[in-house]
């Protein structure tokens, strides 16, 4: 029989430790991009707890990680990185799951959706 896990499958800290290692390796990425492309425009930046990363409009790399985990997402703090974004012609973006309170929370503050995808979700208990 396989053991029972000590601690719960999804928790506040198994997500930020998640967030930390992949913001810490797009980080180096784009540290890494910069180096060997200096024209390329490759760059990130860490303000209130977020690292947004930017390697061109079309790059999967250009995106945000830990939007929330650490710190409180501000007014401040989305104006912050929006103008990151903006002044790198790279549209603002953010994730909620579909019908979600966050999706709606959203749509309130002017998003709209562009398209519905599922990184992850974990089974309902049977």
């Amino acid at each position: 029989m396989p053991a029972t896990p000590s601690a719960p499958l999804a928790s506040l800290e198994l997500s930020q430790q998640l967030e930390r290692a992949e913001a810490l390796s797009s980080a180096r990425f784009i540290d890494s991009r910069r180096g060997l492309a200096p024209g390329s425009g490759a760059e990130w930046v860490e303000a209130g707890g977020v690292v947004a990363l930017h390697d061109g409009a079309g790059s999967p790399v250009t995106q945000t990680f830990r939007l929330g985990l650490f710190e409180p997402a501000t007014p401040s703090l989305l104006d912050t990185l929006e103008r990151f974004s903006f002044s790198r012609c790279t549209p603002a973006l953010m994730g909620a799951a579909p019908g979600g309170a966050s999706r709606r929370n959203a749509e309130r503050q002017g998003f709209r959706s562009a398209c519905t995808r599922l990184k992850w979700r974990r089974a309902a208990p049977q």
